[in-house]
């Protein structure tokens, strides 16, 4: 069990976040299906819109796929989407900005989606995808970039890397996290290995 836990640990860190605008829109593009046919075209929708609104929210992937159409359409403008995590059990909240919900918007038009239908719905009806579906996406896309660090927390490191990088609140973003120190947060989003790496490339060596 030990080492099941630490094999996890060290999955989750060798996953990197996205650190730059560039990098987002090239793993957007390779998420569209290059295929002229309404459903692929449909397919490549609900992939971008899962990238988007896990890098948007920080929402763990597998809160995200339990979420309904319902849960994100109850108002017209940006709102707190309040969930009961699946992993601690506790009440988060996440905030669903103007952008985003606009996008939304467009999205549950496109695909057809009714109130009660999950957001993110499998090819198999009633259901919704599965974190191992949703990893197989963004691990493809990331090779189609050729990367192999892309995972599902791939998004929720790019929101904290985000967020940090735009307001420094390490406070408020290790408590979004429900991490035990700043350091861990630090490490997660990967600023830690890049303070190292930039202080590394500016030695002098003699």
């Amino acid at each position: 069990m030990a080492e099941r836990k630490q094999h996890a640990k060290k999955k989750i860190y060798k996953v990197q976040p996205l650190r730059s605008k560039r990098e987002v829109d090239e793993l957007r593009q390779a998420l569209m299906v290059h295929n002229s046919t309404a459903h692929s075209e449909k397919l490549a929708q609900r992939n971008i819109m899962i990238f988007d609104f896990g890098r948007m929210t920080g929402l763990r992937v597998s809160d995200i796929v339990r979420l309904h159409v319902s849960d994100v359409t109850s108002r017209k403008h940006s709102f707190n989407l309040k969930i009961r995590e699946k992993k601690t059990g506790k009440i988060s909240n996440a905030f669903i900005t103007k952008e985003l919900k606009k996008e939304l918007v467009a999205y549950i038009k496109f695909m057809g989606l009714k109130k009660e239908d999950y957001l993110f719905p499998s090819s198999k009806k009633g259901y919704h995808l599965s974190k191992v579906q949703i990893y197989r996406i963004l691990e493809d896309a990331g090779k189609l970039c050729g990367r192999d660090d892309i995972g599902t927390h791939t998004m929720r490191k790019t929101f904290g890397r985000q967020f940090y990088m735009q307001t420094h609140d390490i406070a408020s973003l290790q408590a979004f996290f429900n991490h035990s120190s700043p350091q861990i947060t630090l490490r997660y989003i990967g600023l830690q290995q890049d303070e190292m790496n930039k202080s590394i490339s500016n030695l002098k060596f003699w």
